[in-house]
């Protein structure tokens, strides 16, 4: 029975996204505006990546768009309500005197009880993650992140925390010794390896892993991920990373309350990237995690388009701040651990090329 149960739910699964993914169901989306972000989503839709949203341009209002509203009231029901063309209006956001056809959209809209919402919410729910030029207006920080501490949320998380971790350091615990072992018959050195990383509110804290490197393999400073080609990486170091054994001793880390099963990975104190990027320093706003919803989302960093990306999303995590949010990631992240990044760095790059456009994080800058 469980067999049986197991084969329909999947292929009522599959079933169900089959069917709420056909542009039958389609949300009608109409942009307002015109900016470098806003063409990146158009040519999103275009490609028919994302079959949720079906694109309506301005064009296809028709026979509604040749008649004021006023006009559209006192003609009766032969005229095309503004619901039955769209069933989302997308506007720009930024700081721009609206025309006159577009302010009588937007009031017709608001009449009719059509969901409004800005190119930057719209950006959120469509990549689930914080365009980085928006963060660099303070009223982003005041609105969405600062005296949004939720009292109940942290005592919660606190004992998933504490539960899990201790449930996971049960479970691992008779095969430590053994990973230990095969650490030590590679190159006796050290079975543990500590680093100073900043913690919630820059607080530094020492975070454990087993070593998967040579014992000199700090003296090279920070570098971005070198891939499998690493020659610090030791042989049993390959297969820890593969299947994230190595980070097992963090647990440690999450007993102490000094890390949280979920949360941005915390940074350590000689990544470059801490001056690079000024947005940086608002990960630390919440207590760094075990894994994140930047973790499940995108790869390992190989240069700083890769970490701006990774930045945003977890920017997006401390924005969205929640339990199910948690629960989200913690059961995503089983799936993430069998995928390899070489097949996330592939899906982006496919991506990239069919709609043919530069990476979203750089639009805004250019």
């Amino acid at each position: 029975m469980l067999g049986f149960s197991l084969i329909l739910g999947i292929m009522w699964r599959r079933l169900w996204m089959s069917m709420s993914s056909s542009r039958v169901f389609a949300t009608k989306t109409l942009f307002l505006g015109d900016n470098p972000v806003i063409s990146r989503l158009v040519a999103d839709l275009q490609s028919h990546k994302y079959n949720r949203f079906r694109l309506t341009t301005p064009e296809a209002l028709g026979r509604w768009k040749k008649k004021s509203v006023v006009a559209q009231a006192l003609a009766g029901g032969d005229t095309p309500k503004l619901s039955d063309i769209i069933d989302l209006l997308v506007v720009d956001a930024e700081p721009v005197l609206l025309n006159k056809e577009h302010q009588e959209i937007i009031a017709a809209a608001m009449d009719e009880a059509i969901p409004i919402w800005t190119h930057v919410d719209f950006y959120e729910d469509l990549y689930k993650k914080v365009p980085l030029y928006v963060v660099r207006n303070p009223n982003w920080l005041f609105t969405h992140v600062l005296h949004r501490r939720n009292e109940a949320y942290v005592f919660f998380k606190r004992i998933l925390d504490l539960g899990g971790a201790g449930a996971l350091t049960l479970v691992m615990l008779p095969f430590l010794p053994f990973v230990a072992l095969a650490i030590k018959l590679t190159d006796s050195g050290p079975v543990f390896y500590a680093q100073e990383r900043f913690g919630y509110l820059s607080k530094n804290f020492c975070m454990w892993k087993f070593r998967t490197m040579r014992v000199d393999a700090d003296k090279q400073g920070y570098v971005w991920n070198a891939g499998k080609a690493d020659p610090r990486i030791t042989a049993i170091g390959r297969l820890l990373r593969k299947f994230r054994i190595d980070e097992f001793p963090q647990l440690w880390n999450i007993l102490k309350g000094e890390m949280s099963l979920v949360g941005p990975r915390p940074t350590w104190v000689g990544e470059k990237q801490i001056n690079d990027i000024p947005e940086y320093h608002m990960r630390r706003m919440v207590t760094p995690g075990l894994t994140g919803w930047a973790q499940i989302n995108s790869s390992a960093t190989d240069n700083e388009d890769d970490t701006k990306e990774k930045l945003s999303y977890d920017l997006y995590y401390v924005k969205n701040l929640s339990f199910a949010l948690d629960i989200s990631i913690l059961l995503k992240t089983v799936r993430r651990v069998l995928e390899s990044d070489h097949a996330i760095r592939q899906k982006r790059r496919a991506a990239a090329k069919a709609v043919d456009c530069q990476p979203l994080e750089t639009l805004q800058d250019n």
